[in-house]
């Protein structure tokens, strides 16, 4: 899963880095199409993007070890739940069977 976010947040800030570089040249190139508050806005999306990306991408390890941490614990719960169905089913075979053992003596 981190694989995957991790390629979705490089695509994505290079598709910022793209969006702010264009609103750049285009006020560099006098067009005229872009007002100065939208750079600005952008610029500050693409920083604050840029700064979550490198937050997330240092703590990975740290983040798939809580995962995984989380995925082992809710498969001791499941383990303890089975055994105790298991446990369960053990005794009524028991009483079923003795029922039975003594109806055929």
């Amino acid at each position: 899963m981190i694989k995957f976010v991790k390629f979705f947040g490089i695509t994505m800030f290079f598709i910022l880095l793209l969006l702010v570089v264009s609103l750049y040249l285009s006020i560099l190139h006098g067009e005229g199409l872009v007002r100065p508050v939208a750079v600005v806005f952008y610029t500050a999306i693409f920083i604050g993007y840029a700064l979550t990306l490198r937050y997330v991408w240092k703590k990975e390890v740290q983040i798939e070890l809580e995962q995984a941490r989380m995925e082992a614990e809710l498969a001791r719960q499941e383990a303890e739940k089975h055994k105790e169905e298991l446990e369960k089913i053990k005794k009524e075979f028991e009483e079923y069977r003795k029922k039975i053992e003594g109806e055929a003596v």
